[in-house]
This record gives C-alpha cells, sequence and structure tokens, in this order.
C-alpha cells in the first residue's frame, strides 16, 4: 500500500493535478474505513434512513454491502445490492433498526472490514398530553394572552382549538400549530375556550380547556377623584375605549365626565350610582344603557352612534346626537334643552313624549334621521312664537316632516304623524277615506287653546305616500273638524302645485284649530261657506258669541251649538246668512253656570256643512270654583285669586314647562301674592290644589 501511495503522490507531482478515481490503483488487503453514519439517527414514526461513512479508500475494487438486524445482538442480513460507494438510502422503517456494511477489496489477497452498528431509532410512542394549559387570571381589554401544553411521545404535529374549533395564524392569532398559542388582543374574546391537540404517529390527544376570562368590564374605583378621564379611577387602569362595558357601582366618589371624547360601548348604573357630566364634556356610546341607578346628563352631551338599536334613557338632556344608523329607542319621556342632532338614525318615542325646550333645539333631520311617533307619544316644542319658525322632524316608516311657525300667541305645539288617513280622522273606526289623499295624518295639537295663528307645511314622498288617485299639481292641506274633513283653501279652489321635490310640501296659513291634518288634492270639499274667526265672552252672567265669515252665499245658514262638556252639542240658536262675508253676534241669555262651550255649524245651500273650531267662556258664580293669576304677563309678583270656597291643604306650586318645581306655597286664604323676582323671563304654571279642586294657570314672566 505505501508504494502504492507514494506512487500516487509522485504522478501528482507530475501532473500537476489531484488524483481521481480515474487514476487510483486497485485495493489490496483490508479496506481502511471509518465509522458508519446516517444523516438522520432518529424519526417520529416511520422514515427513510440515508446511510454512509465517515471515511472510506478512494481505491478501485472495494464493494459495500449493508446489513441491518431488529435487535442489537439479533443476525445481520443484507439489505440492498452490493454497491460501488458506502452511501445507501434503506428501505422506509417504521421501528428501530440496526445497521452495519462490510467493505470487501474485491482484488486478489484482498480482505473485508466491517463498520461499527449504527442504531437508527424510530419513536411510535402514542403522543400524550401531560401538562394542559392554564387558565389566566382575568384580564382587560386590549391585554395579550399565552397559553402552553405539554406532550411526550411521538409528536407529529400540534393543532390549537378554540371553541372546539381550529384556528390558524393570522389577525390576533400566532403559534396556532405550535405547543404555544400566544393571542396580541383578547377583546371580545371572554370566555373562549383553548386546548392543544398532540397528534402522534397513530393517536391524538386533546388536553383540556383553559377558559379565558377578558374583564371587558372598566368598573368605576373612584380611587384618586370623580374625574371620569383619570385612568386610576378605573379597574384597569386606563379609561374606557370603544369596546369597554362599563359599570358603575355606589362608590364614595361617583364619575363625572369631564372630557368631550369619552366613549364606551355600554354602560350599567347600579342601583344608588350616578353619572353625570360637567359642561361642554361629551361621552359615546355604541350599545346600551342600563339605568338602575340615575344617568343625568342635563350639562353634557350624549352620542347614541351603536350599528344595532339602542335605548335612551329617559331624562333632561343637554345636547343629544343620534348617528350609526340603527333605532335608538327612548326609555320614557326625553327632554333637550339645548340640541337634538339628528345625524344618521331614528328616534323611536313610542308612548314616550321627546319634548324640545328651544325653538333652535334641532340639527340635521333628514329622510335617514328623524323621530319615529310610532305610538301615542308627541314630539313637542315649547314656547314657539312669532319668531320661531321650527321643523318637526317626524315620520312613522317614512319621514314626513312639519314645517312650522306660529303667529300668535306664544305656546307649546305637539306633532305626531300617523300612517293611513281615516274618515273619522283619528282612527277610531278604521275607515279609510276614497278621496284623493296624502296617506299620512298629522296630529297637531296645542297646550293652552286659542290664540294661536299657524303657518304649517307637511311633506310627503311620491309615489309612496299617495294614494287615491292623488294629484301632485292641485294641493292643499286639508283639517279633520270633529266631523268630517275640509280644505283650509277656498273650497273651488282645485289647490296649486305642490312644492319642493321629494319631499313635496305644502302650506296653510292662519289655522287656528288643530288636530288632525292631512294634504288633499282637486275639487273634493265644496263648502262655500266659512268662517275667518269666532269668539265667546262672558259679561256678568250672559255670554256673547262673536263669528266672522270669510266667504258665504245665499241660502247658506249658521246653527249655533253649545256643550257643557266640550263633547256634546245641543243647538241653541239658527241664523241665516246675510250672503257676503259679514259679521255675527249672539247673546246667549241662559248659559250654564261655569264653563259654557259653543261651536258654529256653518250649512251651504246644498246641504253640505262644517263646524268652526270650539270658544269657551265661564259664568263664575257661588258655586262655580275658579282660579285666576294677575298681572300676566308678570313682572315680579303675581296675585293668585281663589273664586269659591277653598278645602283643607290648599297649595299653590310654580313649576316650569318640563313640570320641575320652583317653590311651593301653602295658601290660608283666597288671595295671595307670590314672588317671580328671581325667575328668569319664560313661560310658568301656577299649579293650584286642595283636598277637592285642582287648577292650573300658565304664567308669562318677563
Amino acid at each position: 500500500m505505501k508504494n502504492n501511495l507514494l506512487f500516487k503522490g509522485l504522478l501528482v507531482a507530475a501532473l500537476g493535478c489531484t488524483a481521481s478515481s480515474l487514476h487510483a490503483q486497485p485495493c489490496s488487503g483490508v479496506p481502511n474505513i471509518g465509522g458508519a453514519n446516517a444523516t438522520d439517527s432518529f424519526f417520529n414514526c416511520s422514515g427513510t434512513p440515508q446511510l454512509g461513512l465517515t471515511s472510506f479508500p478512494v481505491e478501485t475494487g472495494i464493494t459495500y454491502q449493508w446489513q441491518s438486524s431488529p435487535t442489537l445482538a439479533g443476525i445481520f442480513t443484507h439489505v440492498g445490492p452490493v454497491l460501488t460507494s458506502p452511501n445507501f438510502t434503506a428501505p422506509a422503517i417504521d421501528s428501530t433498526v440496526y445497521y452495519r456494511v462490510i467493505a470487501n477489496c474485491t482484488s486478489l489477497g484482498g480482505g473485508s472490514a466491517t463498520s461499527n452498528v449504527l442504531a437508527i431509532t424510530v419513536d411510535t410512542t402514542p403522543a400524550v398530553i401531560v401538562l394542559s394549559p392554564m387558565s389566566p387570571a382575568p384580564l382587560c381589554t386590549g391585554s395579550s394572552a399565552s397559553f402552553t401544553g405539554t406532550a411526550v411521545g411521538a409528536v407529529v404535529s400540534y393543532q390549537w382549538l378554540e371553541n372546539n374549533n381550529i384556528i390558524n395564524d393570522g389577525g390576533v392569532y400566532s403559534g396556532t400549530n405550535t405547543d404555544s398559542l400566544h393571542i396580541s388582543n383578547v377583546a371580545g374574546l371572554d370566555s373562549n375556550t383553548y386546548s392543544l391537540v398532540a397528534y402522534g404517529c397513530s393517536n391524538s390527544d386533546t388536553s383540556s380547556e383553559a377558559i379565558l376570562a377578558v374583564n371587558a368590564m372598566d368598573v368605576w374605583t373612584g380611587n384618586v377623584n370623580n374625574l371620569w378621564s383619570e385612568p386610576d379611577n378605573w379597574s384597569c387602569n386606563a379609561i374606557p375605549v370603544v369596546s369597554s362595558d362599563v359599570v358603575i357601582p355606589l362608590t364614595l366618589l361617583q364619575p363625572v365626565v369631564d372630557i368631550d371624547s369619552a366613549i364606551a360601548n355600554t354602560i350599567t348604573i347600579d342601583s344608588g350610582a350616578i353619572l353625570s357630566f360637567l359642561p361642554a364634556s361629551a361621552l359615546e356610546l355604541k350599545s346600551t344603557i342600563t339605568e338602575n341607578g340615575v344617568f343625568d346628563a342635563t350639562l353634557g352631551k350624549v352620542i347614541l352612534s351603536g350599528a344595532f338599536a339602542q335605548n335612551i334613557p329617559g331624562g333632561t338632556y343637554y345636547d343629544l346626537t343620534i348617528d350609526g344608523g340603527s333605532t335608538k329607542v327612548s326609555d320614557s319621556d326625553v327632554v333637550i334643552t339645548h340640541v337634538l342632532n339628528l345625524m344618521w338614525g331614528y328616534v323611536q318615542i313610542g308612548n314616550n313624549d321627546l319634548i324640545l325646550a328651544s325653538p333652535d333645539s334641532t340639527i340635521g333631520g333628514g329622510e335617514f334621521a328623524f323621530i319615529s311617533t310610532n305610538d301615542t307619544g308627541v314630539v313637542t316644542f315649547l314656547g314657539l312664537g312669532i319668531t320661531d319658525t321650527v321643523t318637526f322632524h317626524v315620520g312613522q316608516v317614512t319621514y314626513n316632516p312639519l314645517g312650522f311657525r306660529n303667529n300668535g300667541v306664544v305656546d307649546n305645539f305637539s306633532v305626531r304623524v300617523t300612517n293611513n288617513v281615516y274618515e273619522d280622522g283619528v282612527g277610531n273606526v278604521q275607515q279609510w277615506v276614497t278621496f284623493p289623499v296624502i296617506n299620512r295624518t298629522w296630529m297637531i295639537s296645542e297646550a293652552v287653546p286659542g290664540g294661536s295663528l299657524v303657518t304649517m307645511s307637511p311633506h310627503w314622498y311620491l309615489p309612496g305616500d299617495a294614494m287615491n288617485g292623488f294629484n301632485n299639481n292641485f294641493v292643499y292641506v286639508i283639517h279633520h273638524n270633529g266631523t268630517e274633513w275640509e280644505s283650509l283653501i277656498d273650497s273651488n279652489t282645485t289647490g296649486t302645485m305642490a312644492m319642493g321635490n321629494n319631499p313635496y310640501y305644502t302650506t296653510a296659513t292662519n289655522v287656528t284649530d288643530f288636530s288632525p291634518f292631512s294634504v288633499g288634492s282637486g275639487n273634493q270639499f265644496p263648502l262655500t261657506i266659512k268662517l275667518s274667526d269666532i269668539a265667546a265672552v262672558n259679561i256678568g252672567s250672559v255670554n256673547n258669541i262673536d263669528w266672522q265669515s270669510a266667504s258665504e252665499s245665499l241660502g247658506d245658514k249658521y246653527e249655533l251649538e253649545r256643550s257643557t262638556d266640550g263633547k256634546s252639542f245641543t243647538t241653541i240658536t239658527s241664523v241665516p246668512s246675510k250672503g257676503e262675508a259679514a259679521s255675527y253676534t249672539y247673546r246667549d241669555m241662559t248659559p250654564v253656570s261655569g264653563i259654557n262651550y259653543y261651536r258654529a255649524k256653518m250649512i251651504d245651500a246644498n246641504g253640505k256643512f262644517n263646524y268652526s273650531k270650539v270658544v269657551s267662556a265661564t259664568v263664575s258664580g257661588a258655586s262655580v270654583f275658579t282660579v285666576q293669576a294677575y298681572p300676566n304677563p308678570v313682572g315680579n309678583v303675581v296675585n293668585l285669586n281663589v273664586n269659591g270656597t277653598m278645602a283643607a291643604n290648599a297649595t299653590a306650586l310654580v313649576t316650569d314647562m318640563t313640570g320641575r318645581t320652583i317653590k311651593s306655597v301653602q295658601l290660608s286664604t283666597n288671595n295671595a301674592d307670590i314672588d317671580m323676582s328671581g325667575l328668569a323671563p319664560g313661560i310658568y304654571f301656577i299649579k293650584y290644589s286642595d283636598d277637592v279642586h285642582q287648577a292650573s294657570v300658565k304664567i308669562n314672566k318677563q
């Protein structure tokens, strides 16, 4: 061998290149081989061993035969063919196998060498979870979480389950196919369960479930002060975010919203607890308020912007904004003292009232942002006078607003709109009208009857709101007078073209009698006789009734009717018309003691009739109990005069327009002076009560 190696070295030196197998010399003697090795000496479940030697001669004539045995002490048998290289890909195995290789020099006189034994281990032990993931302590919204499990045996792969469903990497999840799962943000995952599956060669094992508790409830603690904006006042040491479910328990320091960017998902106010606002502060809510305590928004702004239905707690709000596109349902009566901002969404008031304290109380409003008067509740504007023009942003299913201006005495006006127009005006008998009409009824009422002079503009959409061949080119407002529908324009006029464009509108002026109204078209109401005004006044024991006609013809007549309850009327006189616009006076010489109600029945020559508005006059007497206040308007002191015999516990309450009691006065005589000097200008009520009587007087404080 040494001579051969020397020859090869001399040959390399002579040729100036490395010896290759083309120049290798035949082997002789025993091959000098290194140890047996493998690319992988361990497999889970199964594998295909890649075998070789750490070193081996380059001589020609050497062959290699691999052998295997299932046990170290067992009989080795040939595996695979005779090779000229020690590198060998063994057949796939699914249990531990021992390998060795025999190197044989085929030259004359050559020998053989056997390598060491190499074990290729295969683990088929079943996968077993030995440590399940643990449930962490409750986490705050926005926190991260990790779960880890431990498995032994031949584990091929891992898979994490959430609520028994497979999850994959992405979003807040990573490590879903390892033994450790990471969640970057636990918001919205409260009460979810997490378990680890370990897959073995022919089995799987699943851990027990860990439960993720997310403290989405940001609980008020009031540890530092009463400011919402102080993080240390909250259980998670951070002010609530958009996903927070806020809980306000009864604490020593109750929270006050002090910033214009407060936000939460839900709010629960526990019994006895109070959530209030500082001026210019704002709170946005994405979901509901549970008001077991007090939600006091009299100084702040509340923004309801949820995409799903939200509730509006009853009470007084400074500002209320409706956004998010969903329906907001009022829990009880709502009063807005500054601004109702209708951006996107619907306020459904049901049987509750929505009261707007100022003519400037609404902004926004439209087809996708209005107040749904879906039941008996009304929208009320307080204190409308000659300088105030407002829009009642009402509808039921569609947007049917009412433009409104009162050119008469300052008063409160309430409106709701209903679907359908009934023969009786109110739907007690649900028989629809058959004449052309907009299929909506605007129910309008005033707080104090008389003295109002209103311009109104109902709005509608075509074609959806029209019925019975309604013609948009000839329209006018119609009113139900208690007996039938009548036009508010000259009966011989078919109406003017509607204004606007979806919504369309028309206008009626000088309206003094209210509820209900709709919009008709064509010449549907041919009554020629019309009144411009009617009034009643008491003079001692006689009541004078005066009326003025706007138009009439020969053959028309008036029947004057009287009632003691404002409901059941009887005719007391019949007066023929003068054939032209004229004034009439009738003296009722035998009125009843107390309130007498009057109306004029106007009958034209064709027998068609209509009724005037109802007016009243009061005959005072010993048996009549009345309460009066003067002067009115009042400056500093108003005198309350009780006409009649007072019963025990006589009291006078001064209240504002929302019903809030300003002061209380105990009465011992029929005349009392009440100090009004400290009150702001506006409308107030003096409410008298004793064990027998009740009365209310409206006062205008200057």
